[in-house]
Protein backbone atom coordinates (compact mmCIF):
# COMPACT_ATOMS: atom_id res chain seq x y z
CA UNK A 1 0.00 0.00 0.00
CA UNK A 2 1.46 3.32 -1.04
CA UNK A 3 1.86 5.92 1.71
CA UNK A 4 2.78 9.57 1.61
CA UNK A 5 6.31 10.52 2.62
CA UNK A 6 4.88 12.53 5.54
CA UNK A 7 2.96 9.51 6.84
CA UNK A 8 6.00 7.26 6.60
CA UNK A 9 8.26 9.79 8.35
CA UNK A 10 5.68 10.38 11.07
CA UNK A 11 5.53 6.66 11.78
CA UNK A 12 9.32 6.41 11.85
CA UNK A 13 9.60 9.27 14.35
CA UNK A 14 6.79 7.93 16.52
CA UNK A 15 8.30 4.45 16.93
CA UNK A 16 11.59 2.62 16.74
CA UNK A 17 10.86 1.29 13.27
CA UNK A 18 12.81 -1.20 11.22
CA UNK A 19 12.99 -1.26 7.44
CA UNK A 20 13.86 -4.27 5.29
CA UNK A 21 15.57 -3.18 2.08
CA UNK A 22 16.45 -5.39 -0.85
CA UNK A 23 19.16 -3.95 -3.06
CA UNK A 24 22.56 -2.39 -3.13
CA UNK A 25 24.34 -0.33 -0.49
CA UNK A 26 23.92 2.69 -2.74
CA UNK A 27 20.15 2.22 -2.65
CA UNK A 28 20.21 2.09 1.14
CA UNK A 29 22.35 5.23 1.33
CA UNK A 30 20.05 7.13 -1.03
CA UNK A 31 16.99 6.06 0.93
CA UNK A 32 18.48 7.22 4.24
CA UNK A 33 19.47 10.56 2.76
CA UNK A 34 15.91 11.03 1.49
CA UNK A 35 14.45 10.10 4.87
CA UNK A 36 16.71 12.58 6.63
CA UNK A 37 15.80 15.37 4.23
CA UNK A 38 12.09 14.63 4.61
CA UNK A 39 12.35 14.82 8.40
CA UNK A 40 14.10 18.18 8.23
CA UNK A 41 11.55 19.40 5.68
CA UNK A 42 8.63 18.42 7.90
CA UNK A 43 10.15 20.38 10.78
CA UNK A 44 10.77 23.39 8.53
CA UNK A 45 7.34 23.39 6.87
CA UNK A 46 5.55 23.12 10.20
CA UNK A 47 7.88 25.57 11.99
CA UNK A 48 8.76 22.94 14.56
CA UNK A 49 11.39 24.39 16.90
CA UNK A 50 12.23 21.09 18.57
CA UNK A 51 15.36 19.70 16.94
CA UNK A 52 15.14 16.13 15.62
CA UNK A 53 18.23 14.29 14.43
CA UNK A 54 17.69 10.86 12.84
CA UNK A 55 20.28 8.18 13.52
CA UNK A 56 20.40 4.91 11.59
CA UNK A 57 21.85 1.52 12.41
CA UNK A 58 22.26 -0.95 9.56
CA UNK A 59 22.78 -4.70 9.75
CA UNK A 60 22.97 -7.16 6.86
CA UNK A 61 20.89 -10.32 6.63
CA UNK A 62 23.17 -13.33 6.22
CA UNK A 63 22.33 -16.95 5.60
CA UNK A 64 20.98 -18.55 8.75
CA UNK A 65 20.23 -15.25 10.53
CA UNK A 66 16.87 -14.74 12.18
CA UNK A 67 15.02 -11.45 11.98
CA UNK A 68 15.42 -10.99 15.77
CA UNK A 69 19.21 -11.36 15.54
CA UNK A 70 19.55 -8.88 12.71
CA UNK A 71 17.20 -6.41 14.37
CA UNK A 72 19.30 -6.55 17.56
CA UNK A 73 22.46 -5.95 15.53
CA UNK A 74 20.91 -2.94 13.76
CA UNK A 75 19.72 -1.56 17.11
CA UNK A 76 23.23 -1.85 18.51
CA UNK A 77 24.61 0.01 15.49
CA UNK A 78 21.98 2.73 15.98
CA UNK A 79 23.05 3.20 19.60
CA UNK A 80 26.63 3.63 18.39
CA UNK A 81 25.43 6.26 15.90
CA UNK A 82 23.79 8.23 18.71
CA UNK A 83 26.88 8.01 20.91
CA UNK A 84 29.20 9.26 18.18
CA UNK A 85 26.71 11.69 16.59
CA UNK A 86 27.20 9.94 13.26
CA UNK A 87 24.07 9.66 11.11
CA UNK A 88 24.77 6.10 9.94
CA UNK A 89 26.63 3.17 11.51
CA UNK A 90 27.00 -0.28 9.95
CA UNK A 91 27.03 -3.20 12.35
CA UNK A 92 30.19 -5.20 12.87
CA UNK A 93 31.29 -7.55 15.64
CA UNK A 94 33.59 -4.95 17.20
CA UNK A 95 30.49 -3.19 18.55
CA UNK A 96 30.11 -6.15 20.89
CA UNK A 97 33.73 -7.12 21.53
CA UNK A 98 35.29 -3.66 21.27
CA UNK A 99 35.05 -2.82 24.98
CA UNK A 100 36.02 -5.20 27.72
CA UNK A 101 34.57 -4.91 31.19
CA UNK A 102 38.13 -4.65 32.51
CA UNK A 103 38.73 -1.56 30.32
CA UNK A 104 35.73 0.19 31.83
CA UNK A 105 36.81 -0.74 35.34
CA UNK A 106 40.39 0.44 34.71
CA UNK A 107 39.21 3.80 33.36
CA UNK A 108 36.82 4.36 36.26
CA UNK A 109 39.56 3.43 38.71
CA UNK A 110 41.93 5.84 36.96
CA UNK A 111 39.41 8.67 37.29
CA UNK A 112 38.81 7.85 40.95
CA UNK A 113 42.54 7.83 41.72
CA UNK A 114 43.22 10.97 39.65
CA UNK A 115 45.60 9.11 37.35
CA UNK A 116 44.53 11.28 34.43
CA UNK A 117 46.77 14.34 34.32
CA UNK A 118 46.39 17.64 32.49
CA UNK A 119 49.34 18.92 30.48
CA UNK A 120 49.49 22.40 28.95
CA UNK A 121 51.01 23.35 25.60
CA UNK A 122 51.64 27.12 25.24
CA UNK A 123 50.75 28.98 22.04
CA UNK A 124 53.12 31.68 20.78
CA UNK A 125 51.95 34.87 19.05
CA UNK A 126 54.11 35.91 16.09
CA UNK A 127 52.57 39.37 16.40
CA UNK A 128 53.25 40.15 20.07
CA UNK A 129 56.15 37.68 20.46
CA UNK A 130 54.57 36.38 23.63
CA UNK A 131 52.78 33.25 24.77
CA UNK A 132 49.15 34.30 24.73
CA UNK A 133 47.25 31.08 25.45
CA UNK A 134 47.63 27.31 25.85
CA UNK A 135 45.80 24.07 25.22
CA UNK A 136 44.93 21.52 27.89
CA UNK A 137 45.84 17.96 26.89
CA UNK A 138 45.07 14.82 28.89
CA UNK A 139 47.55 12.07 29.75
CA UNK A 140 46.91 8.83 31.65
CA UNK A 141 49.59 7.98 34.20
CA UNK A 142 48.13 4.52 34.76
CA UNK A 143 49.31 2.37 37.65
CA UNK A 144 48.58 -0.67 35.45
CA UNK A 145 49.65 0.38 31.93
CA UNK A 146 52.17 3.15 32.56
CA UNK A 147 52.16 6.61 30.96
CA UNK A 148 49.72 6.79 28.04
CA UNK A 149 49.00 9.45 25.41
CA UNK A 150 45.38 10.04 24.29
CA UNK A 151 45.83 7.95 21.13
CA UNK A 152 46.46 4.96 23.40
CA UNK A 153 43.28 5.20 25.46
CA UNK A 154 40.66 7.59 24.04
CA UNK A 155 39.20 4.90 21.75
CA UNK A 156 38.59 2.67 24.78
CA UNK A 157 37.08 5.59 26.70
CA UNK A 158 34.63 6.27 23.87
CA UNK A 159 33.63 2.62 23.48
CA UNK A 160 33.13 2.33 27.24
CA UNK A 161 30.75 5.31 27.13
CA UNK A 162 32.95 7.28 29.55
CA UNK A 163 33.89 10.24 27.35
CA UNK A 164 31.65 12.56 29.40
CA UNK A 165 33.50 11.60 32.57
CA UNK A 166 36.90 12.27 30.96
CA UNK A 167 35.83 15.54 29.32
CA UNK A 168 34.46 16.97 32.55
CA UNK A 169 37.34 15.56 34.60
CA UNK A 170 39.83 17.45 32.43
CA UNK A 171 37.72 20.60 32.44
CA UNK A 172 37.39 20.53 36.21
CA UNK A 173 41.15 20.06 36.63
CA UNK A 174 41.84 23.02 34.33
CA UNK A 175 39.52 25.23 36.37
CA UNK A 176 41.18 24.03 39.58
CA UNK A 177 44.63 24.81 38.17
CA UNK A 178 43.64 28.31 36.99
CA UNK A 179 42.06 29.08 40.36
CA UNK A 180 45.17 27.83 42.17
CA UNK A 181 47.57 29.79 39.93
CA UNK A 182 45.49 32.94 40.40
CA UNK A 183 45.46 32.52 44.16
CA UNK A 184 49.27 32.20 44.20
CA UNK A 185 49.74 35.20 41.91
CA UNK A 186 51.17 33.21 39.00
CA UNK A 187 50.97 34.33 35.38
CA UNK A 188 47.62 33.55 33.78
CA UNK A 189 46.84 33.11 30.08
CA UNK A 190 43.67 31.62 28.53
CA UNK A 191 43.44 27.83 28.31
CA UNK A 192 41.55 25.99 25.57
CA UNK A 193 39.85 22.66 26.20
CA UNK A 194 38.82 20.34 23.38
CA UNK A 195 35.43 18.74 23.97
CA UNK A 196 34.20 15.60 22.26
CA UNK A 197 31.23 15.70 19.91
CA UNK A 198 29.25 13.71 22.46
CA UNK A 199 29.87 16.30 25.17
CA UNK A 200 29.32 19.35 22.98
CA UNK A 201 25.85 18.21 21.89
CA UNK A 202 24.81 17.18 25.38
CA UNK A 203 21.63 19.08 26.43
CA UNK A 204 23.38 20.25 29.62
CA UNK A 205 26.73 21.22 28.05
CA UNK A 206 26.48 24.99 28.55
CA UNK A 207 25.12 24.61 32.08
CA UNK A 208 27.85 22.10 32.95
CA UNK A 209 30.73 24.34 31.90
CA UNK A 210 29.19 27.39 33.60
CA UNK A 211 28.75 25.46 36.84
CA UNK A 212 32.38 24.31 36.75
CA UNK A 213 33.90 27.67 35.79
CA UNK A 214 31.85 29.74 38.22
CA UNK A 215 32.28 27.16 40.96
CA UNK A 216 36.05 27.71 40.78
CA UNK A 217 35.76 31.49 40.38
CA UNK A 218 37.49 31.40 36.99
CA UNK A 219 37.03 34.48 34.76
CA UNK A 220 35.26 33.44 31.56
CA UNK A 221 37.89 35.13 29.37
CA UNK A 222 40.46 32.58 30.62
CA UNK A 223 38.53 29.66 29.11
CA UNK A 224 38.42 28.79 25.40
CA UNK A 225 36.25 26.01 23.98
CA UNK A 226 37.72 23.91 21.17
CA UNK A 227 35.55 21.84 18.87
CA UNK A 228 36.58 19.97 15.75
CA UNK A 229 35.43 20.84 12.26
CA UNK A 230 33.63 17.48 12.19
CA UNK A 231 31.65 18.44 15.28
CA UNK A 232 30.63 21.77 13.77
CA UNK A 233 29.39 20.10 10.58
CA UNK A 234 27.62 17.19 12.23
CA UNK A 235 24.60 19.36 12.93
CA UNK A 236 25.18 22.96 11.78
CA UNK A 237 21.85 24.33 13.05
CA UNK A 238 22.22 22.98 16.58
CA UNK A 239 25.96 23.69 16.64
CA UNK A 240 25.48 27.39 15.87
CA UNK A 241 22.81 27.64 18.56
CA UNK A 242 25.15 26.15 21.18
CA UNK A 243 28.05 28.33 20.02
CA UNK A 244 25.98 31.48 20.40
CA UNK A 245 25.10 30.51 23.97
CA UNK A 246 28.77 29.91 24.75
CA UNK A 247 29.88 33.23 23.30
CA UNK A 248 27.13 35.10 25.16
CA UNK A 249 28.73 33.83 28.37
CA UNK A 250 32.10 35.34 27.42
CA UNK A 251 33.99 32.25 26.24
CA UNK A 252 36.05 32.18 23.04
CA UNK A 253 35.48 29.34 20.55
CA UNK A 254 38.22 27.68 18.49
CA UNK A 255 37.68 25.37 15.53
CA UNK A 256 40.24 22.58 15.71
CA UNK A 257 41.60 20.46 12.81
CA UNK A 258 40.37 22.98 10.27
CA UNK A 259 40.80 21.88 6.66
CA UNK A 260 40.69 18.15 7.32
CA UNK A 261 36.93 17.75 6.85
CA UNK A 262 34.63 18.65 3.99
CA UNK A 263 34.88 22.36 4.69
CA UNK A 264 32.09 24.56 3.50
CA UNK A 265 34.03 27.81 3.34
CA UNK A 266 30.98 29.81 2.26
CA UNK A 267 29.33 29.05 5.62
CA UNK A 268 32.34 30.11 7.68
CA UNK A 269 30.89 33.55 8.38
CA UNK A 270 27.73 31.99 9.80
CA UNK A 271 29.64 30.04 12.45
CA UNK A 272 30.32 32.23 15.52
CA UNK A 273 33.93 31.20 16.14
CA UNK A 274 36.95 33.31 17.11
CA UNK A 275 39.81 31.20 15.80
CA UNK A 276 40.80 28.58 13.22
CA UNK A 277 43.42 25.95 14.01
CA UNK A 278 45.20 24.55 10.94
CA UNK A 279 45.72 20.83 11.34
CA UNK A 280 49.20 19.39 11.87
CA UNK A 281 48.87 17.23 8.75
CA UNK A 282 49.28 20.36 6.60
CA UNK A 283 52.18 21.74 8.62
CA UNK A 284 54.17 18.49 8.36
CA UNK A 285 54.65 18.94 4.59
CA UNK A 286 54.77 22.71 4.37
CA UNK A 287 58.55 22.90 3.80
CA UNK A 288 58.87 20.24 1.08
CA UNK A 289 55.54 20.46 -0.75
CA UNK A 290 54.53 23.58 -2.71
CA UNK A 291 50.86 22.59 -2.98
CA UNK A 292 50.64 22.18 0.78
CA UNK A 293 52.20 25.61 1.28
CA UNK A 294 49.58 27.16 -0.97
CA UNK A 295 46.78 25.40 0.93
CA UNK A 296 48.15 26.74 4.22
CA UNK A 297 48.50 30.23 2.74
CA UNK A 298 44.89 30.04 1.57
CA UNK A 299 43.62 28.91 5.00
CA UNK A 300 45.48 31.75 6.72
CA UNK A 301 44.06 34.32 4.30
CA UNK A 302 40.60 32.78 4.69
CA UNK A 303 40.77 33.19 8.45
CA UNK A 304 42.05 36.75 8.26
CA UNK A 305 39.39 37.74 5.73
CA UNK A 306 36.80 36.54 8.24
CA UNK A 307 38.53 38.43 11.08
CA UNK A 308 39.58 35.25 12.87
CA UNK A 309 42.77 34.42 14.69
CA UNK A 310 44.64 31.63 12.88
CA UNK A 311 46.75 29.08 14.76
CA UNK A 312 49.01 26.44 13.22
CA UNK A 313 49.34 23.18 15.17
CA UNK A 314 52.26 20.78 15.21
CA UNK A 315 54.99 23.30 14.32
CA UNK A 316 58.26 21.58 15.19
CA UNK A 317 60.91 23.11 12.91
CA UNK A 318 62.46 26.54 12.40
CA UNK A 319 61.84 26.28 8.64
CA UNK A 320 58.12 25.88 9.29
CA UNK A 321 58.11 28.94 11.56
CA UNK A 322 59.89 30.97 8.87
CA UNK A 323 57.28 30.09 6.23
CA UNK A 324 54.35 30.74 8.56
CA UNK A 325 55.81 34.08 9.58
CA UNK A 326 56.04 35.10 5.89
CA UNK A 327 52.39 34.02 5.48
CA UNK A 328 51.43 36.42 8.32
CA UNK A 329 50.17 33.66 10.60
CA UNK A 330 48.97 34.85 14.01
CA UNK A 331 49.84 32.09 16.45
CA UNK A 332 51.96 28.93 16.61
CA UNK A 333 51.47 25.80 18.72
CA UNK A 334 54.05 23.05 18.58
CA UNK A 335 57.25 21.51 19.91
CA UNK A 336 59.38 24.26 18.34
CA UNK A 337 58.27 26.56 21.14
CA UNK A 338 57.20 24.07 23.77
CA UNK A 339 56.05 20.49 24.24
CA UNK A 340 53.00 19.86 26.47
CA UNK A 341 54.06 20.45 30.07
CA UNK A 342 52.74 19.33 33.46
CA UNK A 343 51.31 22.06 35.65
CA UNK A 344 54.44 23.09 37.59
CA UNK A 345 56.73 23.04 34.54
CA UNK A 346 54.12 25.00 32.60
CA UNK A 347 53.90 27.71 35.24
CA UNK A 348 57.71 27.98 35.42
CA UNK A 349 57.95 28.13 31.62
CA UNK A 350 55.56 31.09 31.47
CA UNK A 351 57.75 32.98 33.94
CA UNK A 352 61.05 32.26 32.23
CA UNK A 353 61.55 31.06 28.66
CA UNK A 354 64.06 31.93 25.96
CA UNK A 355 61.54 33.05 23.35
CA UNK A 356 59.96 35.98 25.17
CA UNK A 357 63.39 37.22 26.22
CA UNK A 358 64.46 37.73 22.62
CA UNK A 359 64.66 41.26 21.28
CA UNK A 360 61.83 42.69 19.20
CA UNK A 361 63.71 42.35 15.93
CA UNK A 362 65.91 39.36 16.73
CA UNK A 363 65.56 36.18 14.74
CA UNK A 364 64.96 32.95 16.69
CA UNK A 365 66.46 30.48 14.27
Amino acid sequence: VAKSAVAIISELIASASSILVLGTEERIRNMLEELELKIYQIAKDNEIRLFVQPYFGIAEFKKGDSFEEVFEQASLAKIQSERNFEPVTYYDESLITGTKLSDTEDIMEGIKNKEFEVYYQPKFSLNTKQFISSEALVRWNSSKYGFLNPSQFIDKVEKAGLIHEIDMYVFNRVCEDINDANRRGRRLIPVSINFSMYEFYSPTFVDDILKCVDGHNVPHNLIEIEITETTSQSNPFLCISIMKQIKEKGFRILMDDFGTGYSNFSNLRKVPIDCLKIDKSFIDDIVEDKKTREIVRFLIELGKNNELEVIAEGVDKAEQVDILRRFKLDTIQGYYYSKPLPKKDYEDFLISNKFEKKGEDEEWF
